[in-house]
């Protein structure tokens, strides 16, 4: 599981009761951290402990105090935050919700934590609180409704490395998404950082609206209030595309800012007909190493195996390890002073039935455990081999949040892993926080693809593990169709179509069941289950290959059909899938009776890829056209219940 959908985020955080009764022990966070400034002549720990010593004595001191050991230069540019007092102090109700969130969640940040209320914001009915504080080398944010100040909000933290090394004025450390009423009514915006030059922060989205709001304390928050809607009645989607920083001295500078498609947009919302193109890079595209210069044969991770106490006692609840059990032995590892995050190694004798090995094979998994969360954690597992816990095929575990505007990686390695760095194609190398083999990086997504390798005490790379970036748009390519030497084949009962109508072969087929269907098309070439619901497909047994898709909805009836090949025949518009797709749109938008309207026009959404929507009058249904960019001699057209297209997405 990853953060990527705000919306289910927020659902799941907000439905899942607190973890109350466990508070975090601090005592034992010190005595530890103590003993670990002492001991620091061992082994390749010594140059990390070096550079983060100052830095865990900044997470237990007020904001101010902390300046001595992180030096003036880490906040160049953040005159708010200076003195260790932006904004001002927040009230009680907001302090007492992030204690009640903070003591219930598995990573915590540290007891006396300096919140400060930097803006609140009231849109769409609702009030809401943006929240600041420092931890350790990081300035976080929060956001959250006055109302339900103990709810998980939107929460980023932001390292000062990050904030200094940027090359723009402002920082959009997170999108947020709110359902205020669960369906009906939504609140969605951005918020960040911004220096001292930067005075306003635009917000543009899909349909050209501007929104501009003013920098306060080095911080901005900008949150619009939507209707929306309903599955029958949806209200079109407007999401922010681009974030601009307004300077002082009158420049507009365009920010690197990740839509809630998961795609950039420098150029703002495409002109002609276009698709999120996927980038794809590999190892030698990117900087640094770009082969294996250390053969891994296979290792572990000896303290886990000798059961040591390192770091805390972590015990394994369902919301981290799912069905998983019989767990050996448990600990959360805080590999970054700085970074609240903690990790959690746990070894576990696999049960039957269990598809990740054999019974009583050992299991290593490592978990997530995000500050102010108390639900689900992201989690990844590798069973045992020969070769110890980890295997010839590799010595990096990894799991992590994202994507949002941050992405973090976060593992486990052998004891044969002396260091790990993030390489981006932006040419940005950060260093991941490695301490008792669990690691955690940090970068901007916008600067991905990225390469995460491993070294060993040798400085030789044992692995290298490509992250492919966000999507890009790209135009939609255009449908070209060989001349026919010979007359096309007579369509078959399932091709014979009237879209005008929503019938194939005569008959309209939403809300049939099963058994209807065979008895006007007869028996499918093919039947396909999944979550026991059936897919037929005639014509042929492949979906690429099939003429007619039939899907049934959770009801039992069909709910989608889709149409494919040269043969399928309009009673009015001929051999439809032999237009290109403009063409295509012409000709639909044309026909009578008028049973629909153009909702979106072919690649007029991106993100929905080479598509056109045409929606029915009645409001009930949808017709659907495009191409695959990738196969554009292969157009499809689908009729489909709303419900359908929102199941499907």
């Amino acid at each position: 599981m990853t953060s990527s959908d705000p919306a289910i985020e927020s659902l799941l955080h907000d439905h899942v009761p607190l973890r109350v009764g466990a508070p975090p022990d601090w005592p034992d966070v010190l005595r530890r951290a103590g003993a670990r400034r002492a001991a620091i002549s061992r082994r390749r720990r010594i140059i990390l402990v070096a550079m983060v010593g100052a830095t865990l004595g900044a997470t237990l001191t007020p904001l101010g105090g902390a300046l001595a050991a992180l030096g003036r230069d880490a906040f160049d540019g953040f005159s708010s935050w200076l003195g260790g007092a932006p904004g001002a102090p927040a009230p009680e109700r907001e302090r007492a919700g992030f204690t009640i969130r903070n003591v219930a969640s598995y990573a915590s940040f540290p007891p006396g934590t300096e919140l400060r209320l930097l803006r609140r914001q009231a849109v769409g009915g609702t009030t809401f609180s943006l929240l600041g504080f420092r931890d350790g080398s990081s300035l976080c944010l929060r956001l959250v409704r006055l109302d339900r100040p103990a709810a998980r909000g939107v929460n980023q933290c932001v390292t000062t490395r990050e904030l200094t090394e940027t090359r723009t004025p402002a920082i959009v450390a997170a999108q947020a998404l709110f359902r205020i009423d669960r369906t009906r009514r939504t609140v969605d915006g951005v918020f960040g950082f911004a220096k001292d030059d930067v005075w306003a922060i635009e917000t543009r989205r899909a349909h050209g609206r501007i929104a501009r709001v003013r920098v306060a304390s080095n911080v901005f928050l900008s949150l619009t209030y939507t209707r929306s809607g309903t599955i029958l009645k949806p209200q079109p989607l407007d999401p922010i595309m681009q974030v601009s920083a307004l300077t002082k001295t009158h420049r507009r500078v365009l920010l690197p800012f990740v839509a809630s498609d998961l795609a950039t947009y420098p150029d703002g919302v495409p002109r002609v007909p276009s698709f999120l193109k996927l980038p794809y890079a590999e190892a030698g595209d990117l900087p640094g190493p770009t082969r294996v210069g250390h053969r891994f044969a296979g290792g572990g991770i000896s303290w886990l195996e000798r059961k040591e106490p390192r770091g805390k006692p972590f015990s394994a609840d369902p919301r981290v390890v799912g069905s998983l059990s019989n767990v050996l032995f448990a600990r959360s590892i805080r590999p970054d002073p700085g970074n609240p995050l903690r990790v959690a190694l746990l070894l576990m004798r696999a049960s039957w039935p269990d598809p990740l090995a054999p019974p009583h094979q050992r299991v290593l998994c490592v978990a997530t455990l995000e500050p102010l969360s108390t639900g689900p954690a992201p989690i990844a597992c590798r069973s045992e081999t020969r070769d110890g816990l980890f295997g010839a095929d590799g010595p990096l575990l990894v799991t992590g949040i994202g994507p949002g505007q941050m992405n973090t990686y976060v593992g486990a390695v052998p004891d044969e892993v002396a260091r790990i760095v993030l390489y981006l194609s932006s040419g940005r190398v950060v260093p991941a926080a490695l301490r008792d083999n669990a690691f955690v990086v940090t970068a901007p997504t916008a600067q991905l693809p990225g390469k995460l390798v491993a070294f060993d005490r040798n400085g030789a790379p044992m692995e290298l593990d490509v992250f492919q970036g966000v999507a890009k748009p790209a135009p939609c390519p255009t449908s070209t169709f060989p001349p026919l030497t010979a007359p096309l084949p007579s369509p078959r009962p399932y091709e014979r179509v009237d879209l005008a109508a929503g019938t194939i072969d005569g008959k309209r087929f939403f809300g049939l069941r099963r058994d209807e269907v065979e008895a006007v098309l007869g028996k499918p070439a093919k039947v396909v289950r999944s979550s026991s619901k059936p897919t037929l497909l005639y014509g042929a047994k492949g979906y690429e290959s099939a003429a007619l898709i039939i899907d049934f909805g959770l009801r039992g009836g069909v709910d989608a059909l889709q149409l494919h090949g040269d043969r399928v025949l309009d009673r009015r518009l001929g051999h439809a899938l032999r237009m290109a797709p403009l063409q295509l749109q012409r000709a639909l938008a044309a026909l009578e009776p008028k049973s629909y309207h153009l909702r979106i026009p072919w690649g007029g959404v991106p993100s929905r890829g080479c598509v056109g929507v045409f929606e029915a009058n009645d409001g009930k249904s949808e017709l659907d056209f495009g191409i695959s960019p990738y196969r554009p001699r292969h157009p499809w057209l689908m009729l489909a219940t709303h419900e359908a297209i929102a199941r499907d997405g």
